[in-house]
């Protein structure tokens, strides 16, 4: 297994991450923004947290802490549910399309939407926010609401149904529905998850370089890197 490689990936998909997100953190942190109107609970949260915007290393460096962690949080997420595709823990494959070989398709779990087909345990009554979540969902794709990226903005809210799932079995990694660290870790996903050579799509990539075959795996563990958040935000 070529360690450097798995080496490289980490470093270049937390650059990435962290990337994608301080855009999304300063945007959070401004009252003014769309993304602040939208989330208001979740950014005065954040926003309660920030030094002044008038005293600019504190406030960059708070910008910084906020953007490590959650790009920390979501790399650790899509290596989990890489995991959880390739060894059928996800019914319908989150990050994988439905061939788990198959390094350029859509998620399968959009692709199913786009068919109208939802996993009930995750979609279904027992989490009312995920009930929610379809209905927006559906709407978006058949253009109801509209939307610059309808397919990018369907699959982000397609990710965060499967982390309100996932939370009963990994708190460790995947908060709460319904609170403020839960609507702080979606506010702050990453966005253009599918786009060619976003983390996501390298992710799979670098697994199935690295790995042996899916059917050799079955019993052993994905080797992926997992990181380890080192600040406190």
């Amino acid at each position: 297994m070529n360690t450097n490689q798995l080496q490289q990936f980490a470093a270049d998909a937390r650059r990435a991450l962290m990337g994608a997100i301080e855009p999304r953190v300063r945007e959070a942190l401004d009252p003014a923004s769309a993304l602040y109107a939208d989330n208001r609970t979740a950014c005065e949260h954040l926003r309660g947290a920030a030094p002044s915007a008038t005293d600019h290393k504190a406030f960059d460096a708070y910008v910084e802490q906020v953007t490590e962690r959650y790009a920390y949080r979501w790399f650790n997420r899509i290596i989990a549910f890489r995991y959880m595709d390739v060894h059928g823990y996800t019914v319908t494959p989150v990050v994988s399309s439905a061939d788990p070989k198959n390094v350029n398709g859509l998620p399968e779990i959009l692709t199913a939407a786009r068919r109208g087909e939802y996993d009930e345990r995750v979609f279904g009554p027992a989490i009312r926010t995920n009930e929610a979540i379809r209905q927006r969902v559906e709407a978006i794709l058949d253009g109801d609401i509209t939307t610059a990226d309808p397919q990018g903005a369907a699959y982000g809210l397609l990710m965060a149904a499967a982390c309100n799932y996932w939370h009963t079995s990994l708190p460790f990694l995947f908060d709460e529905p319904n609170t403020i660290e839960g609507t702080i870790d979606v506010v702050l996903m990453p966005q253009n998850l599918l786009a060619d050579g976003s983390p996501l799509r390298e992710a799979i990539k670098v697994s199935m370089r690295c790995g042996r075959s899916e059917r050799q795996r079955r019993n052993h563990r994905l080797a992926l890197p997992v990181l380890h958040r080192t600040t406190q935000g």
